[in-house]
């Protein structure tokens, strides 16, 4: 019981270890990271706050990284943390607000242009609407002045106009006179033997 114990603890201890973990440097100027856990000689790589890390051993307050370029080394453990450091994400927030701010500049921006043009679109609709009510008013005197006339030529439709009245007044009187002279020359004519005396 006691060795399946011990195999089933020495089992977890390799499978957490084996996982890498994920670390940052944390809010310190610089970190050094060395190829020994000793640290003796010279840094290979001098780590800044923020930057991103995984943790591929622990090793008491010693830890085996591999930065983000790709190198391995040993650094003390005490100076990682679980969460990006506060001046890191003030930065990224700074940076993520300063485009935010540059994005509602230009939605602003072409909210003012999209109100003008609404703007523009309702004096245009006024325009029109004014123009409408215009022409209605217009139609309406129309629509009256056609049922005048309508009503007049009912009260009219069975009366013969004055100026037909006119003309065939003077076609008869033109008539009557032709008539009339024809007549008196006939007879002149007639009684002198077809010469005419006046």
């Amino acid at each position: 019981m006691k060795r399946y114990a011990l195999i089933l603890v020495a089992s977890w201890w390799l499978l957490a270890s084996a996982q890498a973990e994920t670390a940052y440097v944390t809010d310190m100027l610089q970190l050094n990271m060395y190829v020994t856990v000793e640290m003796t000689g010279s840094p290979i790589l001098k780590l800044r706050s923020g930057d991103k890390m995984e943790i591929i051993q622990r090793k008491g307050r010693y830890a085996l990284v591999e930065s983000s370029g790709g190198k391995k080394g040993w650094v003390k453990s005490l100076y990682l943390v679980d969460r990006e450091p506060a001046r890191t994400r003030v930065n990224q927030l700074e940076h993520s607000n300063q485009g935010l701010e540059g994005t509602v500049k230009k939605l602003r921006s072409q909210l003012s242009v999209e109100q003008g043009k609404l703007k523009e679109l309702k004096e245009a609709q006024s325009g029109e609407v004014d123009q409408l009510a215009a022409r209605e008013t217009e139609l309406e005197e129309l629509r009256s002045k056609n049922n005048q006339l309508k009503n007049s030529l009912e009260a009219y439709a069975m009366s013969v106009p004055v100026t037909w009245l006119l003309i065939v007044f003077i076609i008869t009187l033109v008539g009557g006179l032709g008539g009339g002279w024809y007549l008196v020359d006939k007879r002149s004519r007639d009684r002198h033997g077809g010469f005419r005396i006046y």
